[in-house]
């Protein structure tokens, strides 16, 4: 989906799935705007091993609370990806 400028307004969430390098202990959910965490990979070798987080956000401030954070961690970005946008309705 393309946003047109005068669009963005009407985004109330989206489905973001964000990768990284590294291990992130599925406890850590709560502190990544409770995403889903899948581990591909070891905590032991976690050069070696990756991350997904999927899940929904409410708005652009959580996304950025949430890279903020991993990058507090020093942890590697691989991709940010939006999966799926839901628009407020009534506008």
């Amino acid at each position: 989906m393309e946003l047109q400028p005068d669009q963005s307004s009407s985004i109330s969430a989206a489905d973001y799935r964000i990768s990284i390098v590294g291990y992130l202990g599925e406890n850590q959910s709560s502190r990544f705007g409770g995403l889903i965490i899948q581990n591909r990979g070891s905590w032991l070798d976690s050069k070696k091993s990756t991350a997904i987080l999927t899940g929904r956000l409410a708005d652009q401030a959580a996304l950025f609370g949430v890279l903020n954070a991993l990058i507090s961690m020093c942890l590697p970005l691989l991709s940010v990806e939006c999966i799926y946008i839901e628009e407020s309705k009534g506008d």
